[in-house]
């Protein structure tokens, strides 16, 4: 049985160190253009040590 402390290696290659992730979440820590907000990267970086991957929630998209 696999432990959620293995390692998980993924099709593109990309080695994850444990089976953690964050799934995507639904905040609303972005500002009035959909801009992603300095609360928003605070809150991503402190559970960024808990999980190898981390998953964002919805995101603006522009053409440039």
């Amino acid at each position: 049985m696999r432990k959620l402390s293995d390692s998980l290696t993924l099709r593109n290659k990309v080695v994850l160190p444990t089976r953690i992730m964050m799934a995507a979440m639904c905040d609303i820590s972005a500002d009035e253009d959909g801009k992603v907000t300095e609360d928003e990267v605070k809150y991503m970086s402190a559970h960024a040590s808990a999980a190898s991957l981390i998953v964002t929630g919805y995101a603006s998209v522009s053409d440039n």
